[in-house]
């Protein structure tokens, strides 16, 4: 005990002699695993409880339980909370240094009870020792977060992990001291280097004005740009604040000449009775910030009026108000009053996912903030963008923060115009792409209109030349089976997925054509004849040379060549032995194939009536298409495999219409199919398949009815794969009612008028029917864009509530995600 004593006194003395300062310093000097509690005095003491104010949205929420509180808990000695207001750096990296902070409120309390209750309000838990331990750290000053961008989760650099293994706690009460310490009276270590930014103590001296809807307004207080707390104390014990209300009336017996004071003081006698709580709380303010410039406007965001502590001394600095205050500076709140500042608006940083986070960036306030789509109720998004809301920005960044890509400045690249340009005649990039951590982890797909992410895939192909594709194939020659339909070897019947999609485009076709789609009782003779034709394989195929006219099927020419040698252009595909083994798609029936067998089916006389209609009819539609180059024969080769796919669709739309939804459709599927196959593989070994994002831009494209069924199949099962599908366009009113439905994230970036944006998100929030009743919820998320929209935020809506989201966009990010058309073409 002797040797500790003498321990204690020497390693207290080495840091600046502040021992008698430590008896009132915060110190830890035990946790509790079992009790989720925290010691701040000797023998253990009260222990200290915690809950951090936050929900799985972001939407204000206040909690209207204070007058509930003080009813439940108004007669305990530890009837009193501390509510803290934090605001901590975060490095993101270089360029975006003071991008965003972290930010939390926090509610410490010696009440276990009160603090379950609050937690269980907000659908949330009380925190462990640990959490406990960084909460407190958040206080003291001391914690500096950075992103990590494998994880996209906030970290600290200080572990508590193993704070209980300091037994004597020296190493947390050093930090902590140092810490507060050194953030208000060091003038060598302003913030950022800036002498006006360095940290003071402010304290609150009472309500500027009235309380109105609009104050205290909490958002807007952690949008200024601070960093530190602000702390409230609120003690509701009856019998001290009883004792308070005594005391003050009784100093304002020496106002003789001011009866207005004597008689205020005097009439709260009658508004305590020893049966019922007090209707008033004792309130001491304390603001602990970096930036006095901001010190207005957050005193009148949150009605508090301030006056800086310009002389201090270490023991008062050391001193927080969780312990302890300047009793001085006390004065008397309305319960009501006091119910206003506990909030929650920020979004619950400790929701657990199993997926890793796709984007991240700062909320509507600046506080750091991150999502993934797999917390939704659906893996896929939907992105409403209006001319010039920052469309290209905000998805070129979130498809860049999903492959963990570090865009760079160029070295090569000089600011005198006449060096822009290279020996080639070409424009040396200003960014380059370093690196992507990220990429083949999760893996993208994107479909583009007007290149405007053309300048992007350029840069990131240079870097990575074999992981990503550009898609340019010859439009006259694409090729796409309609009979490409694997064959279901355990059933003895034709894959059911595969022959769902290709009715189903046979459907759109002939309804872009102006005909109507096929009915039921067709698609089940067309079944019936593609599952007879290829069981008894009564269908020859084309020839080589039939092949070879048509056209397109150079590669699958080169390949027959290569693995059967020089064959009679006469040659029938079906003649071709071991043919299956190496191109599946060439040896299925055609749609010719098809209309031949149900012809002659309809001609048979023992056939029955119903089907022979049937049969009739749906022979007649797919005539119209059987002898199309592009849809009435065999799929061309398998498209390579990239880790990164992009496809410029303009070119094809210039097919016109008719053609261009069924070839991107035909595409999509194509894709969609290998990496579901991909997928399929690594849940077959109990592995998570690699995050696959599917980006499909002027989604108004495909507003038509066949193309619900061909959505609804594909949004349903893409879940089990990883797949995520994104579709991207500027009026809610371009989505058909059940694309919404299977889309559990709705992104909506702000125009200029958001009053009028407002009434379309009433049906893109809600049921995506134009008019349609909103819940009381829904209401809530409209008025809060309307309140807080901001130009380049995303606000998103999800299983959760709604978030805001505003990425982080460097020069170099703004260059490389800009794409010129015009510029494009002359580089190209």
């Amino acid at each position: 005990h002797i040797a500790g004593d003498l321990f204690q006194d020497i390693v207290l003395r080495t840091v600046d002699n502040r021992y008698s300062v430590f008896e009132n310093s915060l110190t830890i000097y035990g946790y509790s695993e079992d009790d989720d509690c925290v010691y701040l005095r000797p023998n253990k003491g009260n222990a200290l409880y915690c809950v951090e104010l936050a929900q799985k949205g972001n939407l204000p929420e206040t909690l209207d339980i204070f007058e509930k509180l003080v009813e439940s808990y108004g007669y305990e000695d530890n009837a009193r909370c501390v509510l803290f207001y934090t605001k901590n750096p975060v490095i993101l990296d270089d360029s975006h240094d003071n991008f965003c902070t972290k930010q939390s409120i926090y509610l410490f309390s010696y009440s276990k009870p009160m603090v379950e209750e609050i937690a269980e309000i907000l659908n949330s838990r009380i925190k462990n020792y640990q959490e406990i331990i960084s909460a407190l750290f958040d206080v003291g000053l001391v914690n500096t977060y950075y992103n990590d961008r494998d994880s996209f989760k906030l970290k600290s650099y200080i572990d508590t992990h193993n704070y209980h293994q300091d037994q004597m706690a020296y190493l947390f009460r050093s930090i902590f001291a140092e810490g507060i310490y050194k953030a208000v009276s060091d003038t060598e270590n302003y913030v950022g280097g800036n002498k006006e930014r360095s940290f003071k103590v402010y304290q609150g001296i009472g309500y500027t004005a009235a309380f109105g809807q609009s104050k205290p307004d909490i958002i807007k207080c952690f949008s200024e740009d601070w960093r530190g707390y602000i702390a409230f104390n609120i003690d509701f014990s009856r019998d001290r604040v009883k004792r308070s209300i005594r005391t003050w009336r009784d100093a304002a017996r020496t106002f003789e000449t001011d009866r207005d004071i004597k008689e205020g003081y005097q009439e709260f006698d009658s508004n305590i009775f020893p049966t019922e709580n007090s209707k008033y709380i004792v309130s001491n303010i304390l603001a602990v910030i970096d930036n006095k410039y901001a010190l207005k406007r957050i005193s009148n965001h949150i009605n508090v009026s301030f006056f800086e502590k310009t002389v201090f001394t270490k023991n008062l600095i050391y001193k927080t108000p969780i312990e302890s205050r300047d009793t001085s500076l006390d004065f008397l709140s309305h319960v009501s009053d006091a119910n206003r500042y506990i909030k929650a608006i920020h979004k619950d940083k400790d929701i657990v996912t199993p997926k890793s986070r796709d984007i991240y960036g700062s909320d509507i306030s600046g506080n750091y903030i991150t999502y993934s789509f797999s917390e939704s109720n659906s893996p896929h998004w939907t992105v409403i963008a209006p001319t010039r809301s920052g469309k290209t920005f905000f998805v070129m960044k979130m498809i860049s923060q999903t492959i963990g890509a570090n865009i760079v400045p160029n070295p090569e690249y000089n600011m005198k115009g006449y060096e822009q340009i290279g020996k080639d005649g070409f424009e040396i990039p200003k960014a380059m792409i370093e690196s992507c951590t990220k990429l083949g982890k999760n893996r993208v797909v994107q479909f583009d209109i007007g290149q405007s992410a053309y300048k992007w895939v350029r840069e990131l192909k240079k870097r990575y030349p074999k992981e990503v594709l550009v898609f340019e194939d010859n439009i006259n020659e694409l090729r796409f089976g309609l009979t490409d339909i694997r064959w279901n070897k355990e059933s003895n019947s034709p894959d059911q997925e595969d022959m769902t999609f290709s009715l189903a485009v046979i459907s759109l076709i002939l309804e872009m054509g102006g005909g109507e789609p096929l009915v039921a009782s067709e698609k089940t003779q067309i079944i019936e004849a593609f599952s007879t034709l290829y069981q008894e394989k009564s269908y020859e195929g084309l020839s080589l040379r039939k092949l070879k006219q048509i056209g397109g099927y150079q590669e699958v020419l080169a390949g027959i060549k290569e693995h059967f040698g020089d064959l009679d252009e006469l040659t029938m595909l079906s003649d071709i032995k071991g043919l299956e083994r190496v191109y599946p798609f060439l040896c299925v029936p055609l749609l010719e194939d098809i209309k031949v067998y149900l012809t002659m089916k309809s001609n048979n006389y023992l056939t029955k009536d119903m089907e022979r209609e049937a049969a009739l009819s749906a022979s007649s539609k797919i005539s119209t298409i059987q002898s199309s180059p592009i849809f009435g024969y065999y799929s061309k080769a398998d498209i390579k495999d990239s880790y990164y796919f992009y496809m410029e669709l303009e070119t094809i739309k210039s097919l016109g219409e008719n053609v261009f939804i069924p070839v991107f459709i035909l595409i999509f599927q194509k894709l969609y199919r290998r990496d579901v196959k991909k997928a399929q593989y690594f849940k077959n070994r109990g592995k998570t398949p690699p995050k696959i994002f599917y980006i499909i831009e002027e989604a108004h494209n495909f507003r038509k009815k066949s193309l619900e069924s061909l959505f609804d199949v594909a949004l349903r099962e893409a879940a089990r794969y990883n797949i995520h599908c994104g579709f991207i366009t500027q009026s809610a009113y371009d989505y058909n009612p059940s694309l919404l439905y299977n889309v559990g994230t709705k992104i909506v970036l702000p125009s200029d008028k958001p009053d009028e944006q407002a009434n379309e998100l009433i049906s893109y929030w809600s049921s995506g029917v134009k008019g349609a009743e909103m819940l009381p919820e829904e209401k809530k998320y409209i008025a809060f864009f309307k309140d807080y929209n901001k130009k380049y935020t995303a606000f998103l809506k999800y299983g959760g509530g709604v978030i805001t989201l505003k990425p982080p966009v460097s020069e170099e990010d703004a260059w490389i995600f800009n794409s010129n058309p015009v510029q494009l073409d002359s580089e190209t």
